[in-house]
């Protein structure tokens, strides 16, 4: 899915049904994918911004299943067949896996001391612990122009009971070099597992 790309920028945003969204970007013009959250009653009264949900990963024509929950997240491919999962190693870091469930990288854990900054920079290293990039959270508006596109980070709506808004602006991924398709479509699974704050596994 990654390809050659080795820059991928997402941003989170709402739909007027309240299903968040997730456009990948890897530069100007088309983006290189979108992800929708499933419909449901909780996602249409807002009860359901973000956290634990089922989504739909689009792109190239194709679809991809992603469920992201506490315990472990998976992303299946168009044919059914399990691709990869994130889950949390109970030490504040993130593993990335495939469907064997051999490990493909570690996303390391935020200090927890620095958890109230605006970004939130997490190394990533391959299997073997060599690095392998920077994964980083982007938690709160500011400004941001990563790709000479300007996005409306924040949405709000004005619906009883306050306003909703996004759980986090998106996860920009800068890796060192391109990586395989296996670990380039769960890396894409992690950008939708952490932006939409599944659980509290990256920070330590």
């Amino acid at each position: 899915m990654l390809g050659n790309h080795a820059l991928v920028d997402s941003r989170m945003g709402r739909k007027l049904n309240n299903a968040l969204t997730f456009t990948y970007r890897t530069g100007p013009g088309e983006p290189l994918a979108v992800v929708t959250q499933a419909k449901g009653v909780g996602v249409l009264l807002g009860f359901k911004n973000g956290g634990a949900s089922k989504y739909t990963l689009e792109t190239a024509g194709a679809q991809y299943p992603i469920e992201c929950a506490v315990k472990a997240s998976t992303i299946t491919g168009p044919d059914g067949a399990l691709i990869g999962t994130v889950t949390p190693d109970g030490a504040g870091n993130a593993l990335l896996a495939d469907a064997s469930g051999a490990l493909l990288a570690t996303l390391h854990g935020h200090p927890y001391d620095r958890r109230h900054e605006p970004y939130w920079p997490h190394a990533l290293t391959d299997a073997s612990g060599e690095p392998l990039g920077t994964f980083t959270v982007i938690r709160t508006s500011s400004n941001i122009d990563w790709l000479g596109d300007v996005i409306d980070v924040t949405i709000w709506w004005g619906r009883p009971g306050g306003p909703l808004k996004v759980p986090t602006i998106g996860v920009t991924l800068q890796l060192d070099h391109p990586v395989g398709d296996v670990l380039g479509d769960v890396l894409m699974l992690a950008m939708i597992d952490s932006a939409g704050a599944t659980r509290d596994h990256l920070i330590k």
